[in-house]
């Protein structure tokens, strides 16, 4: 999955591979690298069931996990750099934003369609369709 054709992946991950974000594909294989590199995640990313808790560095400009030397340990005995970071998290949670914000774009879009419909079929607005 991680190198497999944008297309292909469109067709197989998506419910709506026409109108997906530019970043979707890129988005799709970071959660695949990421379930790679934690399998466990109770065992890797939550060690003894521990939260992980993120404040914001106005130094770092990012969102900076909170004690890590209590997570992920490298050989060195220092906190291995994960292969999915935070600015990564952030940055997919933002593009979920733009994504529910999208969603909530089309449906304002279909309720006005709905609502020009009914005036034109001349159905009071507080009158149900069958379907509703």
């Amino acid at each position: 999955w991680l190198t497999v054709p944008d297309e292909y992946m469109l067709s197989k991950c998506s419910t709506s591979p026409l109108v997906e974000p530019p970043h979707f594909c890129e988005d799709t294989r970071n959660s695949f690298r990421r379930m790679i590199s934690d399998p466990d995640p109770l065992k890797t990313i939550f060690k003894d069931g521990r939260s992980r808790e993120y404040e914001w560095s106005d130094v770092a400009g990012e969102w900076c996990l909170v004690n890590p030397e209590l997570f992920r340990q490298g050989e060195s005995g220092q906190p291995a750099k994960p292969s999915f970071s935070v600015q990564d998290f952030y940055a997919s949670v933002k593009k979920m934003k733009d994504i529910v914000k999208l969603v909530e774009t089309e449906f304002h879009r279909l309720l006005i369609r709905v609502s020009i419909e009914r005036k034109f079929r001349g159905i009071p607005q507080s009158k149900k369709f069958p379907h509703e």
